[in-house]
This record gives structure tokens, sequence and C-alpha cells, in this order.
């Protein structure tokens, strides 16, 4: 299966993976008619991927503006599938990009963090200037 790179629209975020540097990057606004089958490839080619063997380190950017609840859900899903994949060994970071006055997104981060043991879990501000 191809590498996601899918490109951002209003309601869909860009999907970019970089194989150099080994990371996945998703950006933009989240609240597809159906998430779940937006999403569904990205997460069957995240299985595949994980389930190479993998030295070194993986890297999964998530810098979201705006997102529905049932891209919430899927996210968590995502972060379990790495947080799985890290108990077998795989170095595994997420970095979860909000704007530095937004509460809200630092928030939604702080729970999506909670119970990521096996993975590392950054929650990175952007500054608004």
């Amino acid at each position: 299966m191809d590498a996601p790179n899918i490109s951002a629209t209003e309601d869909t975020p860009l999907v970019k993976f970089d194989s150099e540097d080994r990371s996945l990057t998703i950006r933009g606004n989240s609240f597809p008619e159906n998430t779940f089958v937006f999403y569904k490839p990205i997460i069957s080619w995240l299985e595949d991927y994980l389930a190479s063997d993998l030295p070194g380190v993986f890297v999964l950017n998530m810098d979201i503006g705006y997102y529905n609840s049932s891209s919430s859900k899927v996210y968590m899903n995502i972060f379990n599938l790495l947080n799985n994949k890290g108990t077998e060994g795989c170095a595994i970071v997420v970095n979860w990009y909000c704007d530095s006055e937004d509460e809200d997104a630092r928030e939604d981060g702080e729970e999506f963090r909670m119970g990521m043991e096996s993975i590392t879990f950054n929650i990175v501000s952007k500054d608004l200037s």
C-alpha cells in the first residue's frame, strides 16, 4: 500500500508521509462527511507500516485546527495503535501542535496523552505571531 499523500480541503486535512524523516503529518481541519471512510486508508497504511521492521523513530505530527467528535475518536484509535506498537520496542513520537493561546486544543492534547505510556507525546505550542 502506498504511503498517504492527501491534499487538504476545507473539511479534510493534508496527510503526508515523509520517508526520509519517517514522519506522518496530518495538518488542517478535520470534519469530513464520513470521518471513518476518510481515515480508513490512512489507518490501514499505518498498521501495515508499523507491522514492518521499524528501526529508529517514527514521528506523527498532528497540527489540527478544528476537528469534530468523530475525528477525535479516530485520533484516539491512532494514538492507541501507536502506543501498542511502542510496547514492541519501536520509538514513536507524537507531536500535538496547538496555538499558544488555544487552551481547548492544549487540553485536548493533554487528554489524548493520558495513558500513552509507550510513546513520547509532546504538546507543542505554536506562536501566533
